[in-house]
């Protein structure tokens, strides 16, 4: 997770978490827990660590040999070759001469009116962040934002290329705008930002001057000289050319004060509200609720249809479509992967709605349906389901990735989505028998020859809250908000002797016993007891232990929540490297570490890109300025000689090539 608060709604321990433990806890990223399911206690969280003893003395971290641009000569050579994203996560759209261009949470997507192939643009291909969430036509090109406050300005002359980036704030673009030789970007959070198109780098902000809910912006518009901006709550907001600024509210006419976007056409301006939709011009507000000119009263987008006869298309709530002025509405047609109620309702909500050639076009956050004129279809492209990916496992061909909250997906030749229980996937193997095993918050799911089989607490699981899997000789290990438990085909049976061993988040397999990674330090867990490696007796810099892995040469890597790594060499001494040390990030995801033939280990961090750590301590790094998906690494699998890395904005694909040379 990137913030505090996305943890605290995606996991429901969160809620009993005191404002103190808050703060300590800070931004990591974490697999989804659900304690208050499980009927478990919430675990007591220290504030700061136990005082330490160091009674089993380690030998000093090793030095770093990390160069300045991240990259050095080694055993391996590692290649990034592509990152693969999932573009139907739409996030607005403008209309080209040819073709409809749309910002996605996985890069640039160009859809050709006359039915030609569609084509989206990533990192890998040379933008900064794909994670686009508004775009804009600047003359013959695009301006893109992004959901870290980045916007960039494109050429279009051939393919995408970006000629200028900035900066604009810490806060996602939400909408962007071109107007009397300025460009606008609307900010969630930070207000609105302006920079002359003459030298678009150079941002200043031009209000509201307070107030969260009018800093939260939705949408912007321009109408005879007027900046109009719809907020999260406090209404329309105005600038006029004179600079003065004035507001609109519910209490004076507005259809509401929380405005979803604003649409300028033909000499008005209008405003989707949750009740209805107003539109503004020189002081004058009209409002028009549900069954008065408006079909529905919750509408979520606006946008215009410039064809002759043609007006203010309205999206409504339930992905109905409408028009200003009209009762009547038409709903989009059932998602054609609708899995189940965690997956979407059957047919998707519409998050922007244009008109587009001869067509109109309705975008949402799972794809792209298309108007002919005739009848609705959709317009889905291939990929993992969603870019948010906490898991990907990989092996002899089949490709699995799992998302937070939109479930997983298998690839072996196409993309095929799993009916899984549950939309919250936290880990994913294909074991030596090539069957896929998907950890999820409600249980552990297998998927062998097209089959799904899921098991619970009815089938022996301590608890339904699966965080981890591991293949060992002993067979399959699954770690548990309750303990790890093994399956030996039959049923699943106990580890750990009565141990405490609990809130397991990595697993590593050893012949018939599992390391296990938790929230209170590392175990070696057997069937009859566990050993427990922590903090207080100076093995690990840290308790919470979030991944661990075994190297080639027999050294056990373990990365924990925000204290880097601890390596134990064959001989049983302990050896940290830590941020101290020079490690480029020491936040360690959830399971986030994968072992490569030469002794190193590929290490998955929270916000700090992909590295390869040595045994000797020299470090690689990989982040989006490389082509990489994400720099919110969660998971690293190895099939042979590629190297898949998931992370919060899409997949990566590396090769490992077998000689030296340069990274």
């Amino acid at each position: 997770m990137n913030n505090i608060t996305e943890w605290v709604r995606r996991t429901t321990w969160g809620v009993a978490l005191t404002l103190g433990a808050a703060l300590a806890l800070g931004s990591a990223s974490l697999p989804n827990l659900g304690f208050l399911e499980d009927r478990h206690e919430f675990p007591l969280v220290g504030l700061q660590d136990p005082p330490r003893q160091e009674v089993a003395p380690r030998s000093a971290a090793p030095p770093l040999a990390v160069q300045a641009d991240g990259k050095r000569s080694g055993p391996l050579r590692l290649r990034l070759r592509e990152s693969i994203t999932d573009p139907d996560d739409t996030r607005g759209a403008v209309a080209g001469p040819h073709a409809l261009w749309v910002a996605t949470g996985g890069g640039l997507l160009r859809l050709p009116y006359d039915g030609g192939a569609s084509r989206w643009w990533t990192t890998a291909d040379g933008l900064p962040d794909h994670r686009l969430t508004a775009i804009a036509r600047v003359g013959d090109g695009l301006a893109l934002g992004t959901e870290g406050g980045l916007v960039m300005l494109v050429e279009l002359d051939g393919d995408p290329e970006v000629a200028i980036a900035s900066q604009v704030a810490p806060a996602r673009i939400s909408d962007l705008l071109v107007a009397d030789g300025q460009l606008y970007a609307a900010t969630w959070g930070e207000g609105i930002h302006s920079a002359a198109l003459t030298d678009p780098t150079n941002w200043r902000s031009v209000g509201p001057a307070r107030g969260m809910r009018s800093r939260q912006v939705t949408g912007l518009a321009w109408l005879d000289g007027e900046l109009i901006a719809g907020t999260a709550g406090a209404g329309l907001w105005v600038r006029g050319a004179d600079g003065r600024t004035r507001r609109y509210v519910a209490k004076g006419g507005l259809a509401h004060d929380f405005v979803l976007d604003v649409q300028q056409h033909d000499g008005w301006v209008y405003a989707a509200t949750p009740d209805g939709v107003s539109r503004y011009r020189a002081d004058q507000l009209q409002t028009r609720r549900g069954g008065e000119g408006v079909a529905e009263g919750l509408v979520r987008a606006l946008g215009v249809d410039g064809r002759e006869g043609g007006g203010v298309l309205l999206a409504m709530a339930g992905g109905r479509v409408g028009d200003w002025g009209r009762d009547e509405a038409e709903a989009l047609p059932p998602h054609p992967e609708a899995l189940g109620p965690w997956n979407g309702l059957p047919t998707a909500e519409i998050r922007w709605i244009t008109q587009g050639g001869e067509s109109v076009w309705a975008g949402t956050d799972r794809g792209v349906a298309r108007h002919d004129g005739d009848r609705w279809t959709w317009m889905l492209q291939e990929g993992p389901g969603h870019n948010d990916l906490t898991t990907v496992a990989a092996r002899g061909g089949l490709l699995f990735a799992g998302s937070f909250d939109r479930g997983g997906r298998v690839f072996d030749g196409a993309w095929r989505a799993l009916p899984l229980s549950s939309a919250e996937v936290n880990d994913g193997l294909i074991d030596g028998a090539g069957r896929l095993w998907v950890a999820t918050s409600s249980g552990l799911a297998r998927w062998e020859a097209g089959k799904l089989t899921t098991f619970s607490g009815l089938h022996g699981l301590p608890s339904a809250h699966v965080a981890a899997v591991a293949e060992a000789d002993a067979g399959l290990f699954v770690g548990t908000t309750a303990g790890v438990v093994l399956h030996d085909g039959v049923g699943f049976s106990p580890l750990g002797g009565g141990a405490d061993v609990h809130h397991v988040y990595g697993l590593a397999g050893a012949g018939d016993s599992v390391w296990a990674g938790t929230i209170g330090g590392l175990f070696r867990v057997r069937r009859g007891g566990a050993r427990a490696f922590r903090y207080e007796t100076g093995e690990l810099p840290d308790n919470w232990i979030n991944a661990v892995v075994e190297g080639a040469d027999g050294t056990l890597w373990v990365g924990t929540y925000d204290h880097g790594l601890a390596l134990r060499r064959p001989d049983g001494s302990w050896h940290h490297i830590t941020e101290d040390d020079g490690l480029p990030n020491g936040w360690v995801n959830p399971g986030a570490m994968a072992a490569l033939p030469d002794g190193s280990v590929l290490v998955g961090t929270l916000g700090g890109g992909l590295l390869r750590v040595s045994p000797d301590g020299s470090v690689d790094r990989w982040t989006t300025a490389d082509g990489l998906a994400g720099d919110d690494v969660t998971d690293v699998a190895v099939d042979g000689s590629t190297v898949w890395v998931a992370t919060r904005s899409g997949l990566s694909r590396m090769e490992v090539l077998d000689e030296p040379g340069d990274v």
